[in-house]
């Protein structure tokens, strides 16, 4: 019974604070009678999260227990939730609808910021429920702070609340309806988190730029023309998209609207369009009157359209016609719905755009000419193989690539390691432009290309074409194919029969002259995978089994796959490719694979054999183009890493995928959220291998984690720290281990975009502590015990008294900043104390 146990918390908590924190009754109670109380009251429980503290590892002042809806949050770290907060010296019990405090935290420069900011979102709160509320609720809570180091922040978040007296405890039914009465409160915030119209004058500027930027960006040809609906036509310059099939017009008219006019026919100079449909902003405020509009959730920006198409069709056409999906919004006064086109920063907003405006061409033309297709991501590949794996996952995996060309995977058998290792490889052959061998030079937009439809090219780039006789080529100048003759010059003519190279040098000759263009002549089809999967073998003992040898008694090479492979990529470099080492620990790396670290690491080949008479090289210089991943599994038949190997690789551990999701499909949907092109291209900004710690230092000097703090200082403190702790036990780390854990936040900072203030940095640098600082983790109870205590602790904001295994749930605990690691270092400490041995990677 609800009342019951609350009665036990008033009574108990006080005492029990003096006594033992493991495996306490009163513990219990917060933990799991009345989170199981809570959890009966509610009609449909599913949607929920139920869970309750009194503290990690020891007792906390603030105990808690709370209700997360899943679709919002299922942690005290971020989102707005239901929450029973005790008052320190348990005179009372606070039933609040509170906000996560962590990440806010994590983004301002000090606390007084954080609650100014809880407070003003609380306010923002009420505002939304006015009208649902009566008097009797409280504004403010008073937690009787002495010691808590969180409750401030509680009392700060607090939207609405009532206030229990331990002295004066309701009856069991009261509590009841007013639990029941909050779960209300809450679901209504959850249903109505709707997107809402921008309406300042400034921000709707900004929106439209950003808007009109994002669509140039892919303009392949600029003409002058006229465009409008049947009977009337506006001059003005007109941007073409070769890739996404649409023309668009834009301009201000004062006092009224942002202007912007979509069409589907390639424009040519001075010709007359006709306006497939417009997407018009308002100049400020809200005008429905006007077919666009931008939305925001409070972070993303969205462009959406209300289904006014002008000319001679109404809105109710629009509706009955449209085959697409509404979004409901808060429309000022209202609710309205819209067609939410895409948001300012989706790398494929261009894509959705096209989308729609074929969209609304199907509706009025019958025509069903299908729009271009949204980019395919990785992410997605994945999933149609079958393969789930969180979009971190596949973030760290893509990035750690671009870092260094050798990473371990470690996990469970069948946990897909190997697999995703493979799909990659496979991704990467099925891409537009990645299913060819092909050669890749610069190119800018000058006068001879422009006049004489030709380019003398730097011959160091031909070097693998053996220029003796004049050849012909399948070019793709940036993304435009065509046919080109290529002399010994050598000089390469281009074919352009609709002149939309020439168009498009032309308009980059006029705006950004020393722009260079992407050529690339297509050498042959790629026949060849571009990967190989190598079994390590348990008698692997020296690089032979990798690598070959000459037999003496033949006299010929005796070559392997894998050695077959780096041959075929070092005849192909603008291509990557894969060798994946499957369970690599089958025998000792070292063995087998010293010289091949060696030669990564220093850029100095490999020698092979002596004789001048074999086809294969006496020596082997690894392409840079050449990426290497290992997997690992861990049994009685397998070897420890040295930290020579773990020192050079980013370690990726993988989980087991829960059996009923995997069989349900209850995975997640959302696609990683960065620069999806940089991502997963291992080869490009390839010279981030070889940044220096003053190149790096260069990078970031500006950049900050909140209005105040930059981020390289953060950085060296919290390296430091680590360092410093795993030092303890002889597992400090040097240069290298720096450079490459700084090198990561680099690319991981590239693919957010580069932000100037960067508040997710947390989440990549928890990665950078698990793959690089833990990995070499292993040993007795008496060695480990204390260094995972006090790393543990580092993963924290605040003081961490307790060992790791006596920890709860760490995902609804607001304090962790870096959580994988925290749950990594909390599953090793459990096996510490079972087994008195543990390592990373068993």
């Amino acid at each position: 019974m609800l009342k019951e146990n609350i009665e036990k918390i008033f009574k108990n908590y006080l005492n029990s604070r003096n006594e033992s924190f493991a495996n306490h009754p009163i513990a219990a109670v917060l933990r799991n009678d009345l989170p199981k109380d809570l959890e009966s009251l509610t009609e449909n429980p599913n949607k929920y999260k139920f869970a309750g503290s009194a503290g990690q590892g020891n007792w906390t002042h603030s105990p808690w227990v709370a209700v997360f809806n899943k679709k919002i949050t299922e942690s005290a770290q971020r989102g707005y939730y239901i929450v029973y907060l005790f008052r320190e010296d348990m005179k009372g019990v606070y039933l609040s609808l509170n906000q996560g405090m962590t990440d806010i935290r994590n983004q301002t420069s000090n606390n007084a910021e954080t609650k100014e900011i809880l407070r003003s979102r609380a306010s923002d709160f009420r505002h939304k429920l006015q009208g649902n509320l009566l008097n009797n609720f409280l504004d403010e809570i008073d937690l009787g702070v002495v010691n808590s180091p969180n409750a401030p922040f509680y009392e700060a978040g607090n939207i609405i609340a009532k206030y229990y007296s331990a002295d004066n405890l309701p009856s069991e039914v009261v509590l009841e309806s007013d639990f029941r009465e909050f779960l209300s409160f809450y679901d209504l915030l959850a249903g109505e988190n709707l997107l809402t119209i921008i309406e300042d004058a400034n921000a709707i500027e900004n929106a439209q730029n950003k808007f009109i930027k994002v669509l140039k960006s892919r303009s392949t040809k600029n003409v002058s023309a006229k465009a409008g609906f049947q009977g009337g036509h506006e001059s003005g310059e007109v941007h073409w998209a070769d890739d996404l099939g649409i023309w668009f017009m834009t301009r201000k008219i004062d006092g009224s609207r942002y202007w912007n006019g979509f069409g589907i026919t390639e424009p040519s100079e001075g010709a007359g369009l006709i306006i497939t449909t417009e997407i018009n902003f308002p100049i400020q405020g809200i005008d429905r009157r006007i077919a666009g509009t931008f939305v925001t959730d409070g972070e993303e920006i969205y462009v959406a359209h209300r289904g006014k198409l002008g000319g001679n069709y109404s809105k109710k056409f629009f509706d009955e016609n449209y085959h697409g999906k509404w979004t409901k919004i808060q429309d000022g006064d209202r609710e309205s719905e819209v067609v939410l086109i895409g948001g300012l920063n989706d790398p494929n907003l261009p894509e959705k755009v096209s989308q729609f405006v074929f969209e609304v061409d199907r509706m009025k033309t019958g025509k069903t000419t299908p729009p271009i297709s949204i980019k395919e991501s990785f992410h997605l590949y994945l999933k149609e193989h079958g393969y789930m794996f969180s979009p971190e996952i596949i973030e760290n995996f893509l990035l750690s690539l671009k870092v260094k060309p050798f990473v371990i995977l470690t996990g469970n058998s069948g946990t897909g390691k190997t697999k995703l290792a493979q799909l990659f490889a496979q991704y990467l052959t099925r891409k537009e432009g990645n299913n060819e061998k092909s050669i890749i030079t610069k190119v800018k937009p000058n006068l001879s290309s422009i006049k004489y439809g030709a380019w003398t090219l730097d011959r160091s780039d031909l070097k693998p074409l053996h220029l003796d006789l004049e050849k012909n080529f399948d070019i793709k100048v940036g993304k435009i194919p065509a046919k080109a003759k290529l002399s010994m010059s050598p000089r390469l003519w281009y074919e352009d029969p609709d002149s939309k190279i020439k168009s498009m040098l032309e308009n980059l000759a006029n705006t950004d002259p020393d722009k260079e263009i992407e050529l690339k002549l297509i050498t042959q089809p790629m026949d060849e995978p571009n990967y190989e999967i190598v079994p390590v073998g348990a008698n692997w003992t020296e690089n032979r089994h990798l690598l070959g040898f000459h037999n003496v008694i033949n006299s010929k090479y005796q070559t392997t796959p894998a050695l077959n492979l780096i041959l075929q990529a070092s005849n192909d470099k603008t291509n990557p490719y894969f060798m994946i080492l499957d369970e690599m620990n089958l025998s000792h790396v070292e063995r087998y694979f010293a010289d091949f670290l060696s030669a990564m690491e220093s850029d100095e080949p490999i020698h092979l054999h002596k004789n001048d008479n074999l086809e294969i090289p006496q020596e082997l210089e690894i392409p840079l183009n050449l990426l290497v991943l290992g997997t690992v599994n861990i049994d009685e038949t397998t070897y420890m890493f040295s930290p020579k190997v773990l020192d050079r690789a980013n370690t990726i551990e993988f989980s087991t995928y829960p059996a009923m999701n995997y069989m349900l499909s209850d995975q997640e949907t959302e696609n990683p959220s960065g620069d999806i092109e940089y991502l997963e291209n291992p080869l490009s900004d390839i010279n981030t291998r070889n940044f220096t710690i003053n190149d790096l230092k260069e990078k970031f000097k500006d950049v900050k984690i909140n209005s105040n703090d930059y981020l390289w200082e953060v950085l060296a403190g919290e390296i430091n720290s680590f360092q410093e702790a795993l030092g303890k036990a002889g597992f400090d780390f040097g240069f290298r281990v720096i450079n490459e854990i700084l090198r990561f936040m680099y690319v991981a900072w590239v693919y957010e975009g580069k932000p100037e203030v960067w508040d997710n940095w947390m989440r990549y640098f928890d990665a950078q502590v698990k793959q690089k600082m833990l990995p070499k983790l292993h040993g007795s109870q008496r060695v480990l015990e204390e260094v995972l205590k006090d790393i543990f602790e580092l993963c924290y904001i605040d003081t961490v008294d307790s060992p790791p295994r006596y920890l709860e749930d760490l995902t609804s605990d607001p304090s962790v900043k870096y959580l994988e690691s925290a749950k990594k270092i909390q599953e090793m400490d459990k096996v510490l104390n079972e087994q008195r041995y543990v390592s990373f990677i068993n």
